[in-house]
Order: structure tokens, then C-alpha cells, then sequence
């Protein structure tokens, strides 16, 4: 999130410099993509036989502060029509590489009017950053300068016959010199009092909590979920869901589209994959309740269904229609309950309530 754009370099196992193209990547780059979009059922498509078998032997993630793009592609009837030719990657500092197009995956956020220059994450909290840095830094020295009392030396002409008094500025310095920074813990003066000065220290937890707050409004995360762990124990369910949906934005609309597929179809184009017929990226569903928050439910249908019994609902709801309406269960799970807690009297499956309401209060 810090520069407009970064890459994966992908090195194979095909022996030329990093320069050069890779051809089936250049020729395929020219047709229909190889796998099939996630949304075209019907999409199907054949393995090319002849197409070269290769092995991914490395890959370097590298941002923009050591990548430089190089030319642009000038053919408007290339589908590749303004984007990067070739990249000069720098390893160390004075070892600079030519790299090919096809050798990397650019990965390029918050895209606005270009496909290979994004806005960074970081640019519009930069100088909130900035201020917090400030903030940070400035509680340690204040601590430094302001937590150690500080010592005023008055006169006290009084004491001297109402005279002036004379200061001995270099045997003065070397008493405080040797208080403040030796292991000596008096001050020895003659017709001077020392007076310790009150501790000058400000909490800067406001200060940084201000910064906090303007970045996460900036940035549109919840101020409990950005906080941290702890403070998002705290969350309300609103906050996580609302972050949670922005999540499986970012997942659907960015990651899945501009990182995952390319860098699954890149490795297909140069045979370190086998064709697909198509490619299926599922994420977990981040609203899945925890162990937790099961027991929890588990325990909220248990007292449920022990009131119910208890106090004799039945008679004015029937069985199932408490545990399909009221408990949210379908039919087949209703029916199982019902079924499980019936015994047979007279050839028909019927409901002992009384003897469960005993067994209930037991």
C-alpha cells in the first residue's frame, strides 16, 4: 500500500536471461484467455499438446522503490495497448536487471485512470502517519526533559547581611553536573536555596488517539476493528458485518480478478500448470460464527425448548410449528425432533408432554 503499483517476478526453468520473452505467453496474450471465467458454465477448452512443460522456480514479490517501468506498448491493436513493456528491477544497489512483461504479474490498487498506476493506500493518510510518528517520537523526549524535576537556584541576600550575593558559576556547574548525571544526590550551596520545579509531562494518548480516529475514518474501517484484538472483542455485530462485506468486496472485486487469476493463468500459459476447464476461487465466509458463538446458540434453542415445554405452549402452538417457525428449523430436521421424542401408544406417534415437562424439571 505504500507505492502506485509493485510485482511478482516469476523465474522458470527455461535457461534465457530474464530479458526475454516468454513466446507462448507472448502468442496467448494475443487470443482468449486460456481459463475459462468463473461465470461461462459452457466455456470448455482443449490443452494445447505441443505447449512447453516448464517449472516455476522462484518468486520475488518486489514494490515500487525497486522497479522501474521501462517502455509502453505503442500498438493500438494490441490488447497489451499501454502497459509495460519490460521492467528494469534493481537486486542491490548497483545491480539493475532488464525483465520482461511476460516473467511478471504487475499488481496495481485503487486503479482510477490507469491500468499500471494506482493510487497508494497510504498516500491519503500520509500525513496523519506523519503526525502520529510526531507524537510518538515527541512522548519519549518529553518524558526525557519533563519527567527529571528540574532545580532553580534563588539567593537569598538575607542570609549574607542583606548584601549581593556572589555566584561561583564554575564550582555552581560542577555541583549540578555532578547531581544530575554522577551518582551524587545533594547540592551543597552557600546563601543560594535549590528548589525542584514541578514535573512537566502531558498524557499524549488523546494526541495519538485523534490520529487513530482520522485515519480510520479516512481509510473507512470501523474504529474497533482498526484498533486492535482487544478493543475488537468489543465490536458490535454491525461494525463486523459492515467490515466483513468490505472484505468480500476487496476479495470478489480485486484480489480474486487481478491477483489470483493472472497469476494462476501466467503459470497455465507457460505449461507449469495443467489446463483447466475453468477456474473456481471461493473464499470462507467470513460471517461463519465461531465455536463460541455455536455454544452460544446451541444453549439460547436448548432454555428455548425447555420454556416451550415447560409451560405448556403446546397447547396453544403445536410442536412443529414451534420449531419451524419460532426456532427457524426446516421440515425434515422439525419432523426428526418430533419423531426422536415420540413413543409408539395405540399404533400412533404422539407427544408424552407431561412426561417431558417431568424429565424438563428434573
Amino acid at each position: 500500500g505504500i507505492g502506485r503499483y509493485g510485482i511478482i517476478l516469476l523465474g522458470f526453468d527455461d535457461g534465457k536471461p530474464l530479458s526475454e520473452p516468454l513466446p507462448e505467453v507472448v502468442a496467448k496474450s494475443l487470443t482468449a484467455p486460456v481459463v475459462a471465467a468463473e461465470d461461462s458454465e459452457d466455456a470448455q477448452t482443449q490443452a494445447d499438446p505441443n505447449a512447453p512443460k516448464r517449472r516455476l522456480l522462484y518468486v520475488r514479490v518486489m514494490d515500487e522503490t525497486a522497479v522501474t517501468i521501462g517502455t509502453l506498448n505503442q500498438d493500438s491493436k494490441n490488447p497489451r495497448f499501454g502497459m509495460p513493456e519490460n521492467y528494469t528491477i534493481q537486486f542491490e544497489q548497483n545491480v539493475n536487471l532488464a525483465v520482461h512483461w511476460s516473467r511478471v504479474i504487475h499488481i496495481t490498487d485503487n486503479r482510477i485512470s490507469s491500468e499500471f498506476y494506482g493510487q497508494p493506500r497510504m498516500e491519503l493518510v500520509a500525513n496523519r502517519l506523519l503526525d502520529l510518528a510526531k507524537i510518538a517520537g515527541g512522548s519519549g523526549e518529553m518524558f526525557w526533559k519533563g519527567g527529571f524535576p528540574g532545580i532553580s537556584l534563588e539567593s537569598m541576600p538575607e542570609v549574607m547581611g542583606g548584601g549581593a550575593v556572589e555566584l561561583d558559576v564554575e564550582a555552581t556547574k560542577s555541583q549540578m553536573e555532578a547531581y544530575m548525571n554522577g551518582l551524587q544526590r545533594y547540592i551543597a550551596t552557600v546563601g543560594m536555596k535549590a528548589n525542584s520545579l514541578s514535573v512537566q509531562v502531558a498524557d499524549p494518548t488523546p494526541h495519538a488517539e485523534l490520529q487513530l480516529k482520522l485515519i480510520a475514518i479516512a481509510l473507512s474501517i470501523p474504529w474497533r476493528v482498526f484498533v486492535g484484538s482487544e478493543s475488537a472483542q468489543l465490536a458490535s455485530e454491525q461494525d463486523a458485518r459492515t467490515w466483513n462485506r468490505r472484505l468480500a468486496r476487496r476479495r470478489n472485486d480485486y484480489v480474486s480478478p487481478f491477483v489470483i487469476r493472472p497469476f494462476v493463468q501466467r503459470l497455465v500459459d507457460c505449461g507449469v500448470l495443467p489446463q483447466p476447464s475453468k477456474l473456481l476461487i471461493e473464499w470462507p465466509d467470513l460471517n461463519t460464527p465461531s465455536e463460541k458463538d455455536k455454544a452460544g446458540v446451541a444453549e439460547g434453542l436448548t432454555n428455548a425448548m425447555m420454556d416451550y415445554v415447560a409451560s405448556g405452549s403446546d397447547a396453544l402452538m403445536p410442536p412443529f410449528h414451534f420449531f419451524t417457525l419460532v426456532l427457524g428449523m426446516s421440515e425434515y430436521e422439525a419432523r426428526s425432533v418430533i419423531e426422536a421424542a415420540q413413543k409408539p401408544e395405540g399404533g400412533e406417534m404422539t407427544i408424552d408432554l407431561d412426561a417431558a415437562r417431568k424429565t424438563m424439571a428434573e
